[in-house]
């Protein structure tokens, strides 16, 4: 303080605005900038869930559309429901994907996939349902670092 006090009048004013400017400066690259970062940060994950729970609400839809279709053109199976399982994967979008079948009984079949597209895959269960009534009694759905890509652990029926 005894500095201060002996500097000038013209010279304490600068010192004095000098350390105004800094204070400001510091509350602004410590404070602000990393709060607006932030900001804009969560702004895009927000925006990114936004347009996957458009797309999600979107496949639920079609998902709704085609079970209301329901009945109209459902074969017979013809095998076991693991045979007809493994054949309607092999001849769908899903062919080359790794996957396990397991077999449960007659009426049960549990599928897994390590990474598989999503909206291949609720094509194929959509597929399997109208033609063959094989329904999904309970889904495990994963998210993947990749966009559109889920590991899944599915167990479907057939009455």
């Amino acid at each position: 303080m005894q500095f201060y006090k002996n500097l000038s009048s013209q010279e304490q004013k600068t010192v004095l605005f000098g350390g105004i400017a800094l204070s400001l400066i510091l509350f602004y690259f410590l404070f602000l900038e990393p709060l607006q970062a932030e900001k804009e940060q969560l702004s895009t994950i927000v925006q990114s869930q936004n347009i996957s729970l458009q797309w999600m609400q979107q496949a639920v839809a079609e998902v709704k559309a085609q079970q209301a279709g329901g009945a109209r053109g459902q074969q017979a199976l013809k095998g076991s429901l693991s045979v007809v399982v493994d054949n309607s994967l092999r001849s769908s979008a899903l062919a080359k994907k790794d996957k396990r079948i397991e077999p449960e009984g007659d009426k049960k079949v549990r599928v897994h996939f390590e990474q598989v597209g999503f909206t291949a895959l609720m094509q194929w269960l959509v597929n399997i349902y109208s033609r063959y009534t094989i329904e999904v009694h309970s889904i495990v759905l994963e998210k993947n670092d990749q966009p559109d890509n889920v590991r899944a652990r599915i167990v479907l029926v057939h009455f």
